[in-house]
């Protein structure tokens, strides 16, 4: 098995060290051109190259580790530069990794991409498709046939019933719910923020609690 090296970092990136070291994995370090010549760890683990002048190969798998949610501008930089980072992963055409928990439920009818992280119980439904680069947070629960495109986040104890497809590069807040009240099931469009606690549907006499990420303005609060 080849070693893993992160593209990028955040705050919770012990979680994804011990989803490595739980498939009995190397960990060589981390990629990350904010941090390079500036500092040598994070969370201890080894800052060792920068995006940009990085030897991309086949030696290694990758896994896109920079997180971003839609609260500021800070965080609009991450979404940025984690778009960037999976653009260059795809211009590259090296491997990512999926981090999976041992706890988490994912029936072998689950069609997975690559660079996925599912946490800790989580459970996915049967015939869903997780596309590359989604992070589907501990104890969310993906309804059967529920699709989720390219660079989804679904955040902590969030809740997607069945049918529902998700569009790339959108956030789904902890606690979110999206239910779809037609057999048809329910599109949420791309670049979407569903914030935190709230109750996405199409059922038109119910409030839709979601905005809509622009590439030039992000919802100033989850």
């Amino acid at each position: 098995m080849r070693p893993i090296v992160f593209v990028g970092s955040n705050h919770n990136l012990l979680q994804m060290v011990d989803l490595v070291r739980l498939q009995g994995r190397e960990l060589v370090g981390i990629i990350d051109s904010d941090y390079y010549n500036n500092t040598e760890h994070i969370c201890g683990v080894a800052v060792v190259g920068s995006e940009e002048t990085w030897d991309w190969g086949q030696d290694y798998e990758y896994f896109v580790a920079t997180n971003w949610s839609p609260r500021d501008s800070v965080q609009e930089r991450n979404r940025v530069k984690r778009v960037a980072q999976i653009t260059q992963i795809k211009n590259q055409k090296v491997d990512c990794i999926n981090l999976i928990h041992p706890t988490s439920i994912v029936p072998e009818t689950v069609q997975l991409g690559q660079g996925i992280m599912i946490g800790a119980g989580a459970i996915l439904g049967n015939d869903c498709h997780i596309g590359d680069f989604c992070q589907i947070r501990e104890q969310s629960y993906l309804a059967h046939n529920t699709t989720l495109s390219e660079n989804i986040i679904v955040q902590v104890k969030a809740y997607i019933g069945a049918g529902v497809t998700i569009k790339e590069q959108s956030y789904i807040g902890i606690r979110a719910s999206i239910i779809p009240t037609e057999s048809t099931g329910l599109v949420v469009p791309a670049n979407s923020f569903v914030k935190s606690h709230s109750l996405y549907t199409d059922r038109k006499s119910t409030r839709l609690n979601s905005s809509h990420v622009s590439e030039s303005r992000m919802p100033s609060s989850a």
